[in-house]
């Protein structure tokens, strides 16, 4: 049996991949395995693999189709033979002491696991790396117990550790499969630590983890609601794993760590996405927060006192909370600026916007050029083009005089309908802003932004 399986899951990667996988096959401690889970890339990610697996027999490919993280993490998991398991995604590199290190304590003291602190590392315009320190003095250089001393449970990082191949089995510890998802870890990491007995927190970094790379999932607009799946399955963990109490006894502590992921994820999107995922944060901590109530439980317990600030502000007024943390004047492509209009949005991006559309017997496409026709087209491909009653433009000058035999005339020439009619967006993003608070302005209810981000996420 080898000391250490390190996976490293990998997904079109080839631009950090060498780095990546360099820095694992001159670790100092050569008992090692090192397999690589090329989950479906179409770049030459399994080519450089094989480069590598040429020179250092260490090294295995396993090739599947694209399935997501999760499921590439679950195979990499059976794969593995090692008394401990580590992870380094294809995008980061480790230190070459880092599993000497963190394997030399795990095994003389024979922990469920052992983590470390890491870097925070970029290349971009000026190569930058910063320590970052995970957890409060107190924790580090002992052996805890992570349900006796909570706080351990708030902090994901994934790839600072090494988890006892044993142990993950014992407790049927795999990932969350979500198809398509993202932010697999998250419950992967809370799983493992609630249930382990043992774990050490070394005081010292060792992965470096890149924080530039824009293809990196954590980056995708697309998967917007993605972290509340992994919440789900906490949810669904703790209720078959433990007794109701240990619910009731956790629930502040997953109250702060739901805050503090939906945060982070909320601060990712773009502004076109956060207030659709905000509306979602909102009703997601509310129910935390009756929960905690419900127990008699202090909902404050691990938030500090900006945190408790925003919590109360997205609770009590989501829209005042986004106005504060959204910079509009540095987006000139800010369409879904108020909350009728993003909440509609958040259901389009949810649901699929050809369900808003359909909600509506009157529709008015705003704009006569590229967008709008394709949003004419598809309209027509799913059968709801009857429901178009015309076209409007802020004034009449080039436009054609009708689209597919309606009208094109002024927005005015609709003011009769703006309570009932469904205004659709449909020019280029510089022009939306101005013609969202024109509707706005004169009483339209009901206004859907086809903005490029729309346009990304959905199939218009």
């Amino acid at each position: 049996m080898v000391k250490v399986s390190i996976l490293i899951p990998i997904y079109n990667a080839e631009a950090y991949l060498k780095e990546c996988i360099q820095s694992v096959v001159t670790q100092t401690l050569e008992d090692i395995e090192i397999i690589c889970i090329n989950d479906g890339s179409t770049d030459n990610s399994a080519q450089i693999v094989k480069m590598f697996s040429k020179r250092d027999k260490r090294i295995k490919l396993i090739n599947k189709e694209n399935s997501g993280y999760g499921h590439t993490m679950n195979v990499g998991l059976s794969a593995a033979t090692g008394e401990y398991i580590g992870i380094v995604e294809s995008d980061d590199f480790a230190s070459k002491d880092m599993f000497e290190a963190l394997y030399g304590i795990a095994h003389e003291k024979n922990l469920d696991a052992v983590g470390s602190d890491c870097y925070l590392f970029r290349t971009d315009e000026i190569e930058d790396k910063k320590y970052l320190k995970i957890f409060s003095d107190s924790v580090y250089g002992r052996i805890i117990h992570p349900l006796e001393e909570k706080e351990i449970l708030l902090w994901p990082y994934i790839w600072t550790s090494i988890y006892k191949k044993d142990f993950l089995e014992k407790n049927n510890l795999l990932f969350n499969e979500t198809p398509g998802a993202s932010y697999q870890d998250t419950s992967f990491v809370f799983k493992a630590r609630a249930c382990a007995t043992s774990l050490y927190i070394k005081n010292e970094a060792f992965l470096n983890y890149r924080i530039n790379n824009v293809d990196s999932s954590v980056h995708s607009s697309t998967k917007i609601f993605c972290i509340c799946d992994e919440f789900e399955e906490i949810a669904r963990f703790l209720d078959v794993k433990f007794e109701k109490n240990k619910r009731v006894e956790l629930a502040t502590i997953l109250l702060a760590k739901k805050y503090m992921a939906y945060k982070w994820n909320y601060n990712r999107l773009s502004i076109a996405y956060r207030y659709a995922f905000l509306l979602k944060m909102q009703d997601d901590l509310a129910k935390e927060v009756e929960f905690c109530r419900q127990w008699n439980k202090d909902i404050y317990e691990f938030l500090n006192a900006k945190q408790k600030k925003e919590l109360c502000m997205i609770l009590d007024d989501c829209d005042v909370f986004f106005q504060a943390t959204t910079n509009t004047g540095d987006n000139d492509n800010l369409s879904l600026s108020s909350p009728l209009a993003l909440k509609l949005n958040m259901l389009a991006y949810k649901n699929g916007i050809l369900s808003i559309i359909n909600k509506y017997q009157q529709i008015v496409i705003y704009g006569a050029a590229k967008i709008a026709e394709r949003v004419r087209n598809k309209m027509i491909s799913e059968n709801m083009d009857t429901k178009i009653i015309g076209y409007a433009v802020t004034k009449y000058g080039g436009a054609p005089k009708e689209i597919g035999g309606k009208r094109v005339c002024e927005i005015k020439e609709y003011t009769n309908y703006k309570k009932d009619v469904l205004i659709l967006i449909a020019v280029s993003d510089k022009y939306q802003v101005d013609i969202y608070k024109t509707l706005y302005s004169n009483g339209f209810e009901n206004i859907l932004s086809i903005n490029s981000e729309v346009l990304k996420a959905t199939d218009i």
